[in-house]
């Protein structure tokens, strides 16, 4: 996110940049030798081992205008390529190598913008300072833009893009944009929603934008990434109070909603979780210092509700903490029943069941650590085909660690706490009733003991 922001800014600034020294070349060719100005020019935009050419050129010192028609500017790559439709720019002449905006007003219309990026980038924070050259245009007007990116092994569209920067109180300038984006793999189907932001650029510079963005059909590929699902899918609808500093990014009032979610198994069977919806806000240095989150509100359709937090010293190496409940347990289990095995079919837990996650960076490597507590015979368990009818509490803590792979990690989490359970088991011709059984836990869940394990009818 921060390498993108900081190519925009740098291809904003040297756009303007570029602008200047055009038309100061521009403005000298055109009294002294006309002729020769559109060559000059495509020779001007021709980046090394690449090309350029324009279809049309008008410049004008009374009044001053400089006008590009069907620019076209290749890299030495296949794949990287800039066209323009039409420029025009009306410059004050009198600042064009001063200070202030030198430029009363830029229309461009028809951009198209085709860049392959490795994804790599240097270390440290993102310089914004040259978005302070948009201060140089009074009047900005951006229609029907449209940016192919390709970032490592993810493509990036951006169609239909419509920018305005207008004057506002002292230097500062509005701004407002709308576009549709769309994300996925280079070559296959996108994901694509339509964006839309209104806010301003202050000297500094700092941005601040209320951003809102709309996914209809959005679907997200095995969120669990363990391979145990298909997608997550729904309508998304999102919105964000986002600001920007040289020093810190800070998104608030954060509100997500997806409509209509639906998890899909790898079998082609789904589960309808109803409305998904979450509420957040926090910030995070520009160098990934001090990130600072909490997460007021998560609801999964009813089935879980919880709230949580995220600080650290760096995004590397976050400490974070997640609690709620799951208001009904037969809910959970119903969603995922065409998974279960025949035997399991009838297995049906009733109750509700809090929990708390944290994820700690640690001293000796990031672990996940889960807490239950239950009040006694807090869970109900039925297994009609067993015979088997429970009443489940106690407590348990699970910690996982974060720096192996997922199974590996599973097989080494450590485990302790202690289950109770009053239970009834009838399977003709026997028959036991009110059986208490009491499991104290420890040990990993590869070698997992219960030495003072006690039963008593």
């Amino acid at each position: 996110m921060f390498r993108g922001i900081k190519r925009a800014a740098l291809g904003l600034g040297a756009l303007l940049a570029l602008l200047a020294a055009l038309f100061s070349l521009c403005a000298a060719v055109a009294v002294y030798r006309p002729g020769a100005l559109r060559p000059l020019i495509e020779r001007f935009l021709r980046p090394p081992g690449g090309s350029a050419s324009l279809d049309g050129l008008e410049v004008s010192l009374r009044p001053p205008l400089l006008v590009l028609r069907g620019l076209e500017v290749r890299g030495p790559g296949a794949e990287d390529r800039v066209r323009l439709e039409r420029l025009r720019a009306v410059p004050i002449l009198g600042r064009v190598l001063g200070t202030g905006p030198w430029l009363q007003r830029l229309e461009v219309q028809g951009l198209e913008v085709r860049r392959h990026l490795s994804g790599a980038g240097g270390g440290g924070p993102p310089d914004l300072s040259p978005l302070s050259r948009l201060f140089a245009v009074e009047d900005l007007s951006v229609r029907e833009a449209r940016l192919d990116l390709e970032v490592g092994g993810t493509a990036v569209t951006v169609a239909g893009l419509s920018l305005t920067l207008a004057p506002a109180a002292g230097e500062a300038r509005e701004l407002a944009l709308d576009a549709e984006v769309g994300l996925g793999p280079p070559g296959g189907t996108q994901t694509r929603g339509r964006l839309r932001g209104a806010g301003r650029i202050t000297p500094g510079p700092a941005l601040s934008l209320r951003l809102e963005l709309a996914v209809p059909g959005f679907e997200l590929g095995d969120p669990s990434g363990l391979g145990e699902l298909d997608s997550l899918g729904g309508d998304l609808e999102a919105s964000a109070d986002l600001a920007v500093s040289p020093e810190r990014l800070d998104l608030e009032d954060l509100a997500l909603e997806l409509s209509g979610a639906r998890l899909r198994w790898p079998s082609g069977e789904g589960w309808e979780l109803g409305t998904v919806r979450a509420s957040l806000g926090g910030g995070v240095g520009l160098d990934g210092s001090d990130p600072r989150f909490d997460l007021s509100r998560l609801d999964v359709g009813g089935l879980l509700r919880a709230r949580g937090s995220l600080s650290g010293r760096s995004l590397a190496e976050p400490d974070g903490w997640l609690e709620g409940t799951l208001p009904d347990v037969a809910r959970l289990k119903a969603g995922p029943s065409p998974l279960f095995p025949a035997a399991l079919r009838d297995f049906a837990p009733e109750g509700e069941l809090p929990f708390r996650l944290e994820g700690r960076a640690g001293r000796i490597g990031p672990a996940l650590v889960l807490e239950l507590e239950l009040q006694p015979e807090a869970i109900v368990l039925s297994w009609p085909s067993q015979g088997l009818e429970a009443r489940l509490g106690g407590t348990l803590r699970v910690t996982t660690p974060l720096d192996a792979p997922i199974a590996q990690a599973w097989t080494q989490s450590a485990v302790e706490g202690r289950l109770e359970a009053v239970a009834d088991l009838v399977r003709p011709p026997l028959a036991v009733r009110s059986v208490r059984v009491a499991l104290p836990l420890s040990g990993s869940v590869s070698a997992l003991r219960s030495p003072e394990a006690s039963l008593s009818l």
